[in-house]
């Protein structure tokens, strides 16, 4: 998610003093840095972005569940040929949806435009931090059982009298004094003991209480806090409100933070495969009306493998057919022509105000799928256009190695 105290100022090369912070999903590996001219918007954009990874995640997992399903069908032994052929054509459609997302990349942003929603930004999630749970109180020491009291009447205080004890009153009476004298002493240790289970018993309810005591002031300390900080974001989100509107109309005159805030947001909800990074950096040149977009490209390792899956019936069996290197090799290269020219169409297509009189487009990509910390992507790709030269191409079956070529693309060795 994100961490607040991980807020700081920075200068961007345009010289534009702006604030960041870094959001983190790790269910989906996303990662990203929000930047904006105010603390409060970065955090509330941060608590949106966080929302939308979580739904996606809902949606991979519900893939994964459809998947897993069709999966653990196909193993059954009740089915008819029908059946399994009907769940190799479910597997088979899954994977070939999957991969369209990577091949059609720039065909379906031309097809489904996208429409910026400035007023989506005002929908914010509540506090995401769940509330402290209540600590699991330990248990109240129970009063162990205390021996049984000794009583006059019981057997092993009764003098064993002879018949001559009878006769003899001085030796009936020294019998019952030692009977007596007997009783005595059981019942002082018996006492004894009552009192020192009775003791260690005060010192259990001591230290029960003491212990209690201290998890409820931890517990209700704990709790005061995360109340403060739901109750500050509540307050800073509500602020942001009106903060928003005024950013859109910012931005309708060229404010440039206003700018870096609509395309960033922009590039944020513009839809792709949830295994692609989609992270960037970007900055504004007010005076060039350019905008520099640093963007994290997907790495070729992510790209799906299923190909299709067909039943032999002869064979009873499901076949796997897999992409060959080759072909996920033509697959990645279509896709990194496609990428930045899909950006390039969606900064310049969603510039209602005309901010944007050039984009220059960067793209890094991790070749390593664990990067060591503090090693940085390597500079795979660039591209720099003015809006008057990208939008002289016809989108309708653009030729996209052409088009990347004719407007000066370059690849940089890895």
């Amino acid at each position: 998610m994100y961490d607040e105290s991980r807020l700081e100022a920075f200068r961007g090369d345009s010289g534009l003093e702006r604030y960041r912070m870094p959001v983190r999903f790790p269910p989906l590996s996303k990662f990203r840095v929000i930047t904006s001219d105010m603390p409060l918007f970065v955090v509330h954009k941060a608590a949106i972005q966080a929302v939308q990874w979580a739904q996606m995640w809902e949606r991979r997992c519900e893939i994964k569940k459809r998947r897993l399903g069709l999966e653990m069908n196909a193993k059954r032994k009740d089915l008819t040929p029908k059946q399994k052929r009907k769940i190799a054509e479910g597997r088979t459609q899954l994977a070939q949806e999957e991969m369209a997302g990577v091949t059609g990349v720039f065909q379906q942003a031309v097809e489904n435009p996208l429409r910026i929603d400035w007023e989506a930004l005002k929908s914010y999630p509540d506090y995401i931090l769940p509330a402290p749970e209540a600590p699991q109180w330990p248990e109240r020491p129970a009063m162990p059982a205390l021996p049984r009291e000794p009583q006059l009447s019981d057997e092993a205080f009764s003098p064993a009298l002879e018949p001559m004890d009878k006769l003899v009153k001085a030796r009936r009476e020294e019998k019952e004094q030692s009977a007596r004298a007997r009783y005595t002493f059981a019942h002082t240790k018996w006492r004894e003991i009552c009192d020192r289970i009775a003791g260690v018993h005060r010192e259990q309810l001591r230290q029960w209480s003491f212990a209690v005591q201290q998890m409820k002031t931890t517990y209700e300390a704990a709790f005061a806090q995360w109340e403060e900080a739901r109750d500050r974001y509540r307050a800073e989100r509500q602020q942001c409100l009106p903060l928003i509107d005024a950013k859109y109309q910012a931005y309708l005159i060229g404010e440039p933070y206003a700018v870096l805030d609509y395309c960033e947001h922009a590039l944020s909800v513009s839809p792709y495969p949830d295994f692609f990074p989609q992270a960037f950096d970007i900055d504004y040149y007010p005076q060039a009306r350019g905008l520099a977009v640093d963007y994290l490209l997907p790495p070729l390792r992510v790209l799906p493998w299923l190909k299709a899956v067909s039943y032999d019936e002869r064979s009873d069996t499901f076949h796997d057919t897999l992409y060959t290197e080759e072909e996920r090799a033509a697959i990645y290269a279509a896709l990194l022509y496609a990428l930045p020219l899909r950006t390039l169409h969606e900064l310049f297509a969603t510039d209602i105000a005309g901010a944007l009189d050039v984009v220059r487009f960067v793209g890094y990509v991790f070749l390593d799928e664990h990067p060591a910390p503090g090693v940085p992507p390597v500079c795979l790709l660039s591209i720099e256009t003015t809006k008057q030269a990208f939008q002289a191409f016809s989108l309708e079956n653009l030729n996209l190695v052409e088009c990347f070529e004719s407007l000066g693309g370059t690849f940089h060795g890895a």
